[in-house]
């Protein structure tokens, strides 16, 4: 508890009263507080207990349902694209985007719904755009290791999308839009949209359904070409939650969930002697998902939970030349994980907390490639079978507050067993601590240390991408290294709740080891051959600050920049698609008289370099996205949004340019909330 002190002409008074000097009419009467990004709500991936947001030992972002639906967020793709110090990717070799975080790929970085990992597509990163919003409370981001608490996955980070608990009698939403691409076909709704939920609690009952569809004809950045960019077809989430309140301290839960995406785009190649050869590619994808957990909480801060969950996620590639009468190939991939947790938590004192853990998981790939040839189809294993990966993790955290509960020291610690690469133990520390300030003001100072751990996935000890037909093979090494890594993070955050402000500067500095990279290994009968291998000693480090202004009237404001220095400690040269510079920007206005919101976003990041040797570079880019949203009755919405209202995006005959792919995009909708 914040016990308040006398002004004092310390660091932290005299940068309040500078505050007080920049910002003397937006000051509000005395006691009067404001909300700042949400510095109320309460939080629990970065401790896994429930924490408020501003009292957080680790440095936590969240993006609240007020949030999404300012953004008219669509899928987690849509959420995470303005969050300060987030990179979206497009994932090489399929469709779909994946999340960096402070200068690590998609593969480093773990994605959770409700605290259960989601598989990551064909062994890779997880694609964001299968993951709707339909039902989701809010989205919690951590960045940097937290190998300690989560495991060999989350080196880089964590995102956890956590979804509504259906708490109320009765809750509902509708909501549908459609769009228009700027290159695109003659169709007026290229892109259609429709979702919702249902949420219903009887005595101790609770049931919840959700679903969301997103179905476009995809968009064309080279007309009078064969080729297209934008994927063609429709994909869908199917959610639903069976909740029973047993006793007043013990609940149990059965939570299924279903994906699939059905998605198509045109290319062709150049063959001597034919010409032009046009072709198409497809992906067919399932998931299936089935949970089942219970919570006991006896009170007096103890609490235990058991989960089980089992994940199977199958992915069908392939390609069509339209001059054959047969399937040219095709590439079947089967991913399954099976999950188990016990943990518990149990109060050591006033003053402390114990929580523990044991973890088991199983994974499993299968992967087959059939293609004709010679007039016959021919059907080749590609990872020898199947292939599986288990491991046995268990995990302790204490918290201890000191000093009148002003200094939080959160250590933890994480052993893992894994059936392919033995035992490994990955400590780490978070420190929290609340100086004194004057009425008004909070000031945090959050320090963290932490080794991270990532063995290799199957994809990148088993997987052969054979993609020959376009000149080039990716191949799995079943010799690889775990990658290790330390990670430190130092930062504070002040809230002047008076003036409506609020500043956090965070540094962050990470060593990797023996990271995994994709290494050209020549040309192999005609066929360039690219393999994962352990190349590099990397370095990340740079500046996330994020200045948030919500002052007396109609405008709040929002401003994050990022500093990332991303470098090779062998060749001293910068790693590939890691720009030094970003900066996002957001913009709200209210529109009392008029029922409505409008709001501006904007992201500019500077070059990033396109090759190893650092001699190409994808140039800076710009983006700016628009939202309106007027409330026509107490439950009736119309939207209204404008994405990429520049058109700028990428030359896609340029192989350097990494810009955002996406043209144009002009939407409108309607959404009913109950």
């Amino acid at each position: 508890m914040m016990v308040n002190a006398p002004f004092r002409a310390s660091g932290p008074a005299l940068f309040c009263l500078l505050i007080q000097a920049l910002f003397p009419g937006h000051a509000q009467a005395s006691g009067e507080t404001r909300s700042l990004m949400e510095l109320d709500e309460y939080v629990v991936t970065g401790t896994r207990d429930a924490r408020r947001l501003l009292d957080s030992p680790v440095r936590t972002e969240i993006l609240s349902r007020k949030t999404l639906d300012r953004l008219q967020a669509r899928s987690l793709q849509d959420a995470l694209r303005f969050v300060p110090g987030l990179l979206l990717r497009d994932i090489h070799g399929k469709s779909g985007q994946e999340v960096w975080m402070q200068g690590l790929d998609g593969n480093r970085v773990l994605v959770l719904i409700d605290g259960e990992p989601v598989p990551a597509s064909t062994g890779s990163a997880v694609d964001l755009s299968q993951i709707g919003l339909a039902d989701v409370e809010r989205i919690e981001i951590v960045k940097g290791t937290l190998s300690a608490l989560y495991g060999s996955a989350a080196m880089g980070g964590v995102i956890n999308v956590i979804t509504r608990r259906g708490d109320k009698p009765l809750d509902y939403r509708l909501l549908a839009d459609v769009g228009y691409y700027d290159e695109a076909s003659d169709t007026p709704a290229q892109q259609r949209h429709a979702g919702g939920h249902l949420n219903m609690k009887q005595g101790a009952l609770g049931l919840g359904l959700a679903f969301d569809v997103r179905d476009s004809d995809g968009f064309d950045l080279t007309p009078g070409t064969w080729s297209t960019q934008g994927d063609k077809g429709p994909k869908l989430n199917l959610d639903g939650r069976l909740r029973w309140q047993a006793t007043p301290t013990l609940d149990f839960s059965f939570t299924p969930g279903y994906y699939s995406e059905q998605l198509e785009k045109r290319f062709s190649t150049q063959a001597p002697g034919v010409g032009e050869i046009r072709q198409i590619k497809g992906e067919d994808a399932q998931r299936t998902q089935l949970r089942l957990d219970s919570n006991w909480r006896p009170g007096e801060g103890r609490a235990l939970r058991a989960v089980l969950s089992q994940e199977t996620f199958t992915d069908t590639t392939w390609q069509d030349a339209l001059g054959t009468a047969e399937q040219d190939q095709s590439r079947r991939a089967e991913i399954g994980l099976t999950r188990g947790e016990l943990s518990y938590s149990q109060p050591l004192g006033a003053h402390q907390q114990l929580s523990a853990g044991l973890v088991a998981l199983n994974e499993t790939l299968t992967q087959v490639q059939t293609r004709y040839e010679s007039g016959a189809y021919k059907t080749i294993d590609e990872v020898g079978g199947k292939v599986s990966r288990d491991s046995v993790e268990a995990f302790v955290l204490d918290s201890l507050l000191l000093f009148d509960e002003r200094l939080e020291i959160l250590p933890g610690l994480r052993h893992q067993e894994d059936s392919g690469f033995g035992g490994k133990t990955t400590p780490k520390i978070n420190v929290l601590y609340s100086p004194h300030m004057p009425e008004g003001y909070d000031l945090r100072l959050r320090a963290g240390v932490g080794q991270g751990y990532r063995v290799p996935n199957l994809k990148e000890r088993h997987y052969i991408f054979d993609h020959s037909a376009l000149g080039y093979i990716v191949r799995g090494n079943p010799d690889l290294r775990p990658e290790k890594s330390m990670s430190v993070q130092f930062g504070g955050e002040i809230v002047s709740h008076a003036h409506g402000l609020r500043l956090d500067l965070n540094l962050y500095h990470n060593d990797i080891d023996d990271l995994i990279a994709t290494l050209d290994a020549g040309v192999e009968e005609g066929v360039r051959v690219f393999e994962y291998a352990n190349i590099a000693r990397a370095r990340t480090q740079g500046l996330e600050t994020v200045l948030e202004i919500t002052p007396e009237g109609r405008l709040s404001y929002e401003l994050g920049y990022t500093f990332l220095r991303a470098i090779d400690r062998d060749t001293g040269l910068d790693l590939i698609q890691r720009p030094r510079h970003q900066l996002k920007a957001g913009l709200h206005l209210d529109l009392p008289e008029v029922r409505s919101r409008l709001g501006l976003y904007a992201q500019w990041q500077s070059h990033e370099y396109a090759d190893a040797a650092n001699t190409q570079r994808s140039p800076a880019w710009l983006r700016t996205d628009l939202r309106l949203d007027t409330r026509l009755t107490r439950e009736l919405t119309a939207y209204l949004g404008v994405d990429n209202i520049g058109n700028d995006h990428r030359d896609v005959a340029d192989t350097a340019d990494y810009r955002p792919l996406s043209p144009r995009l002009i939407y409108i909708g309607l959404r009913w909330d109950h």
